[in-house]
């Protein structure tokens, strides 16, 4: 699978997504389904990393949408997510998501490696 759902650290505070080559839309709804099994019933973190994937299958509504999926499985007092990864459409899908999900505003981050995402949760 081209899509990587596991947790990033043993104590199961960070969770993360990694998008590697090309995926598809099938792939995301597979992985999504693993993500929810494996989410325990506390607060976590999440790191989304998209900067292995070739290419984003998808436009920036369909993007704005993953996002929210992802975002959906995790817990009402959910930790802040962090997008790892570079360019204008990832900018302009968070930047979406901040606005029409105000109460998600402060939640969601951007970093240029998963090493920084990880620091800017700790």
């Amino acid at each position: 699978m081209a899509i990587e759902v596991c947790w990033h650290d043993d104590g199961k505070h960070i969770f993360l997504w990694r998008f590697i080559g090309d995926w598809t839309i099938d792939e995301f709804s597979q992985a999504n389904k693993q993500y929810r099994t494996m989410l325990p019933d506390t607060p976590t973190h999440l790191i989304i990393d998209i900067w292995d994937s070739k290419k984003l299958p998808v436009d920036v509504v369909s993007l704005v949408f993953i996002i929210k999926a992802i975002a959906a499985g995790m817990q009402k007092e959910q930790g802040r997510i962090v997008l790892v990864g570079e360019g204008r459409m990832l900018r302009i899908a968070l930047e979406t998501v901040q606005r029409f999900y105000k109460q998600a505003e402060n939640s969601f981050l951007m970093a240029d490696s998963i090493e920084k995402a990880a620091t800017l949760l700790s």
